[in-house]
């Protein structure tokens, strides 16, 4: 009985200092494509609403948000319902889309419902001019650094 006692601590020690010595690697940011000092931020609205015609395309999805600054354009899509079992093959054709037409923009696509309602309260907030330049594209880097 001792021994079946000591060989079940000595196998649950084992275990817990196993479990605990293995961390995950750490996460790299994604580049965020910061303007150079001096550099003029510039925010495109009419590209902005062509990139949610091109993603309003793909049929499947049922409402989408795009920002366009500089050579960046951040766009969300919703997708919901069975739709939502393709929504690799959904983004990546929405993402293709937004590439073929844009070839020389740095394009960031997400399906998140939290990401899409924070670009969407973005691109609100840049139609009203309720922001300035710096601050759009310091809330756009946020966003894109989430996605």
């Amino acid at each position: 009985m001792k021994k079946i006692a000591l060989l079940i601590a000595v196998i649950a020690a084992i275990m817990a200092a196993n479990g605990c010595g293995h961390s995950a690697p750490p996460i790299k940011p994604r580049p965020v494509h910061m303007p150079q000092p001096g550099q003029q931020i510039t925010i495109d609205l009419r590209r902005a609403e062509e990139v949610k015609n091109l993603i309003g395309e793909v049929e499947e999805v049922e409402d989408s948000s795009a920002v366009v600054v500089d050579q960046d354009i951040a766009a969300a899509i919703k997708v919901s319902g069975f739709n939502r079992l393709r929504l690799e093959s959904i983004r990546n054709r929405a993402r293709d889309k937004i590439k073929q037409a844009y070839p020389g923009f740095h394009v960031y696509l997400t399906s998140d419902k939290k990401l899409f309602k924070q670009l969407q309260q973005l691109e609100k907030d840049l139609q009203k001019s309720n922001l300035s330049l710096t601050e759009a594209r310091a809330k756009l880097n946020k966003v894109i650094s989430d996605m």
